[in-house]
């Protein structure tokens, strides 16, 4: 089982580029975000 990841605040400008570099090399993650928070960047 491949290990995944929790990029906590992944709308912010750190959380997002993280989360982006996680997702480029190909590894699970997982996304918490605040309610309300625009996650439109998100989709991939």
């Amino acid at each position: 089982m491949a290990d995944t990841t929790l990029v906590t605040g992944a709308t912010g400008f750190v959380g997002s580029a993280v989360a982006r570099a996680i997702a480029a090399r190909g590894h699970r993650l997982r996304m918490l975000v605040r309610s309300g928070s625009n996650r439109s960047n998100l989709a991939g």
